[in-house]
Order: C-alpha cells, then sequence, then structure tokens
C-alpha cells in the first residue's frame, strides 16, 4: 500500500502487471518488492534535550552585586513549560479516521486484485511458452491459443504478401512465457490495401487502362453496347468509379462497342413519311430514296427498305418506293421459232398460244405468225400476249403459256 502511495512516481509500481507479480509474491510467501524498498528498520533521529527541563544558574558569591532571579516563564528560551497544539485535537481524530479508511479501502482493492488473479477464466500462475502462429489461418491459431489456455484477440492488418485470413503477427511473440489466461493478439491478413477505383468514363481505351493500371488493379477489357459513348471509349468500370477495392484486384473496364443492332421494322405499302417516322423511332436514320416498279405496291408507296431484318442502331437505312407497275415493249419474235419465242416473252409477259393449221410442208409450220399486242406496243408488264403458231393438219388448238411458268394449257376443238 506504501508502495502504491508514494509521492515519488520512480516508486511506485510501473504497471499492473508489475503490481499483479508482487501479488503473487505476497501469495507465494515470497518476500515482495514494496517489503523490499519500505520494509528497512528506519533510522534512529538524534535525541533532543528536554524542553521541561530546569536550568540551573551559577551560584552568585558574596562579593557579587545582587541580583534578581527573573521567572523562568518571561523567558521562552528557558521556558519549562510544554509546548502548546494550536491545532484543536477533534482534527487529529479526523485525519486518523480518515486514514484509516483509506487503509480499508486499499486492502479490499488489493483483495479484489488477488482475487480476480484466481477466479475461473482469468490467469493463473503457470506460465508457458506462446506457440507460433504466424502463417497459420484464423481459425488454427484461435485453436492452438484456446488450447493452450490464453484468450486469442483478432486484429485486422492489411498485407500485400500474406494472403487473406492467415496470420501475420502476433503480440506477445511465439515461446514467450506467459500465464493462462492471457491475452495474445494475432494480426490476421485482410489482403491488399484497398484504394478507390478511379473513373475513367469516356476515356479512350488506352487512357482509362493507364488510369487503372496506375492505382494498383489489373484490367480485363470488356466490350459493350452504348448509345451515347463512342466506339473504342470507356463506359464504365465494375467496380464502379469511388468505390474501394483491394491493391493488385481485377477491374473490368467495359469499353463501347457502339450502339448495338436492332430490327429495321416493316414499312412495304406505308407512304414514305409513315416508314421514315417507324425507322427513326426504331433508332435508325433514313438515307437514300429510290424507285422501283412493282406489279403488287401502288405507286409512291414503300416496297422495301435496304437493308432488310436488322442493322446497329444510328446506322442508314434506305427506303425503295413503288414507281407503279413497269411498262416494257412487246419484242418482235414473229418468225422464230415457238420455243425461243416464248422463252422470251415470258420475262415480261403471259404468254398464250393460238395455233393455226397450215399446208403440209408450210415453212412457218413451229414457228410464229402472228403477236397481239403487235411488236413495239409498250403495255404493263405481267400482262397478257397471244402467238399464233403454225401447225400442219386441220385440227386447230389453243396453248396459254404464263409468264415466268412451265404451266401450259392446250384445247382441243372436237
Amino acid at each position: 500500500i506504501l508502495k502504491l502511495l508514494a509521492k515519488k512516481p520512480e516508486q511506485r509500481y510501473r504497471s499492473a502487471d508489475d503490481l499483479r507479480a508482487d501479488l503473487r509474491r505476497f501469495l507465494d510467501g515470497q518476500t515482495t518488492l514494496a517489503e523490499e524498498e519500505f520494509g528497512r528498520p528506519a533510522t534512529p533521529a538524534p535525541a533532543t534535550p528536554d524542553a521541561a527541563a530546569t536550568v540551573v544558574n551559577p551560584q552568585v558569591t558574596a562579593s557579587s552585586p545582587p541580583t534578581t532571579t527573573m521567572p523562568a516563564a518571561t523567558m521562552p528560551a528557558e521556558s519549562t513549560e510544554p509546548d502548546i497544539d494550536d491545532d484543536p485535537p477533534q482534527r487529529t481524530g479526523l485525519f486518523v479516521a480518515l486514514t484509516v479508511i483509506l487503509l480499508i479501502g486499499l486492502g479490499a482493492l488489493g483483495f479484489w486484485l488477488v482475487s480476480s488473479l484466481n477466479d475461473e477464466g482469468g490467469t493463473t500462475g503457470e506460465e508457458i511458452a506462446v506457440v507460433d502462429t504466424v502463417r497459420m489461418t484464423k481459425d488454427d491459431a484461435i485453436a492452438a491459443l484456446t488450447q493452450q489456455g490464453f484468450n486469442p484477440q483478432v486484429q485486422p492488418e492489411a498485407s500485400d504478401i500474406v494472403p487473406v485470413d492467415t496470420v501475420i503477427r502476433q503480440s506477445p511473440e511465439a515461446n514467450t512465457k506467459l500465464a493462462k489466461g492471457r491475452d495474445v493478439v494475432i494480426f490476421v491478413s485482410t489482403g491488399p490495401e484497398a484504394v478507390a477505383v478511379p473513373p475513367v468514363a469516356n476515356l479512350p481505351e488506352a487512357a482509362a487502362t493507364d488510369a487503372l493500371t496506375s492505382a494498383g488493379f489489373t484490367v480485363r477489357v470488356a466490350t459493350v453496347e452504348s448509345d451515347t459513348v463512342e466506339e473504342g471509349f470507356a463506359v464504365e468500370t465494375d467496380p464502379p468509379a469511388g468505390e474501394m477495392a483491394p491493391k493488385e484486384s481485377e477491374v473490368e473496364l467495359r469499353v463501347s462497342a457502339g450502339a448495338g443492332a436492332a430490327v429495321i421494322p416493316t414499312v412495304t405499302g406505308k407512304t414514305v413519311e409513315a416508314a421514315t417516322a417507324a425507322l427513326t423511332s426504331a433508332g435508325f436514320e433514313v438515307g437514300e430514296t429510290t424507285t422501283e416498279a412493282s406489279a403488287v405496291v401502288p405507286e409512291n408507296m414503300v416496297v422495301r427498305t435496304d437493308p432488310v431484318g436488322s442493322a446497329p442502331k444510328k446506322s442508314r437505312v434506305n427506303l425503295i418506293v413503288s414507281s407503279g407497275t413497269e411498262k416494257v415493249k412487246v419484242p418482235a419474235v414473229k418468225g422464230q421459232r415457238e420455243d425461243e419465242a416464248t422463252t422470251l416473252l415470258s420475262k415480261n409477259f403471259q404468254v398464250a398460244k393460238e395455233p393455226k393449221a397450215l399446208s403440209p410442208g408450210d415453212a412457218n409450220i413451229g414457228r410464229v405468225i402472228e403477236i397481239d399486242p403487235p411488236a413495239g406496243t409498250t403495255v404493263d408488264a405481267g400482262s397478257a400476249v397471244t402467238i399464233t403458231v403454225g401447225v400442219a393438219g386441220s385440227s386447230p388448238t389453243t396453248t396459254s403459256t404464263p409468264s415466268s411458268s412451265t404451266t401450259s394449257t392446250t384445247t382441243t376443238s372436237p
């Protein structure tokens, strides 16, 4: 207790561990540090004259002049009366009472410290070497320390070298003698230090890659469709910009591949204005508008688009508009063999054949004698054309051949 209350800091216990160690020495019957320092016998103080002693003056002879002896009470230096204490007696009693209370409190504190050392789960007097947990996994290190009777404490710490959830170091170090129940701190790796992912959106791919590499990341490039970012420029990263990620971890850099493909709407039979609105709404630009004849689509209506199917968004789509039914001239086939004339006419017309009987041996047998409409007439493509073909004999027949078709119909009169 005297050591705890010492006025000079160097005379007190330096730490709680020193106090516990001294208490253990006391319990084991050994000499404590406090006893060694404060238990020496005090050096006796030099004796002082008794204040109550009477001072005897030398005897006066007859030849001396008569003297008068003054009362001792009038001479403070030679007074035989004891000193009177100025403090009231009751203050001394109060001081003693406070001292006793303080000593009782310190005694209770010491008792509590001793008891805490022997409580269940607390430390014991037995000291053992702390196991080496460095490079162990966190779970293995906790198990090893617990088995020894220590209380493992986990402290996370970043490391560029030690794998995640592996012990980097410990305190106290391995093989340190320590009482059971004491704390042992293990510093467990959380992996490389985390840094913020830099913003790289709208940078060229090369510049974005350099920025991420300089921040300590490895980069994996992926292409994505984008309607807003130009092809070859960074769209975003994963993890996103500003998010914390471990150094040397992989960051996916997403680079624009341009606008994605979209289905071209069907606009056949629509007006040019309606077709343009449909294409624009689908994300396309309308390119050139050209015309072509169509026997099916009315004049000035859209026949088709170019291209058809699908195309990249924002690409140009051309419109082909009907100019109406195609006009063609009837070719001159008179005098040609029937098969030759039929092949030529079938490209643009529906061909009908009308036989005409000729005398045996006539040079026009098997050849075109007449054509209706006449050669050189302008007509709609796909309209009917009738050819008259010379045949031998007196039995006339009529044959119809459709345009671009091998099907024919023959009528024989009874």
